[in-house]
């Protein structure tokens, strides 16, 4: 990243004459060990910028996995800020590890970082070539079984020529039984299609019956209505006619008791 570059790493595949080797002071790179795998560039820049200028910083990591390999290299602008941070950093506790500083020895840290990374390509490489191998060997294998089942079928066909009828017989049969199936399926379809039509019908019969049974209802109730009203109508004659003919009994009573006083006036006056 652009602090690695910064900081004097990571820039590595650039030529010598565009590279500017600027060796630190003596005493200022400090060698770190134990550090846990998942250790970044940034981890160390944040534990050891507090300490002084930091030039130069790389966690060495594995080629593969890109996971710390435990140990790192820092280098100070002086030997008296890489002393300090020794110092500092002594038993110092990270991530749950005790972290071990101490001066690096550059020439013997450089030699030991070469061996390792030789060692690791040399594994990667011979890895490499067994796989290659052993893909080569299946490749072989298959295009070997592939050959042998060509050549089987082959000399099949020649010493058995009731092979081929056989073979016709079972396309034939496989063809039928595709051609039953997709009847089969027509056919379902067809039941399938007049069962909702019957269902239809059956629905708009059923709605009908009842369209009718309720206009019926309505027609019926109206005819019982209009018979009441007729009812209402009789009891409402009968009662006037009661009335009339208590009204004439009254007039009557009334009539009948006038002309008793009226006879007994004459009478009085008769006998007077």
């Amino acid at each position: 990243n652009s602090r690695d570059q910064k900081n004097g790493y990571g820039s590595r595949s650039r030529s010598k004459e565009g590279r500017r080797d600027i060796s630190p002071p003596k005493g200022s790179t400090l060698y770190l060990s134990n550090l846990p795998r998942r250790f970044e560039d940034a981890d160390l820049q944040d534990l050891l910028s507090k300490f002084g200028t930091v030039t130069k910083l790389e966690v060495i990591k594995e080629p593969m996995t890109k996971e710390c390999r435990g140990f790192a290299f820092c280098s100070f602008d002086t030997s008296a800020q890489a002393a300090v941070a020794k110092e500092e950093l002594l038993q110092t506790q990270f991530a749950g590890r005790t972290l071990k500083v101490e001066f690096s020895k550059e020439a013997k840290a450089t030699n030991q970082l070469q061996a390792d990374t030789s060692a690791t390509t040399a594994l990667l490489l011979a890895e490499a070539e067994d796989l290659i191998e052993v893909i080569q060997e299946e490749d072989t294998h298959d295009q070997d079984l592939v050959q042998e089942a060509g050549e089987e079928i082959t000399v099949e066909r020649e010493t058995d020529p009731e092979i081929e009828t056989e073979i016709e017989n079972v396309r034939e049969a496989a063809e039928t039984e595709i051609v039953i199936m997709i009847a089969v399926v027509e056919t379902e379809i067809v039941i399938g299609t007049v069962t909702e039509m019957d269902i239809m019908i059956e629905t708009e019969i059923a709605i009908e019956i009842e369209i009718v049974a309720a206009g019926t209802e309505i027609v019926i109730e109206n005819v019982k209505e209009k018979e009441r009203g007729k009812e209402k109508e009789k009891e409402i004659d009968i009662a006037e006619t009661d009335l009339d003919l208590a009204q004439v009994e009254d007039v009557s009573e009334k009539a009948c008791l006038c002309s008793k006083d009226l006879l007994r006036s004459l009478q009085t006056e008769l006998d007077d």
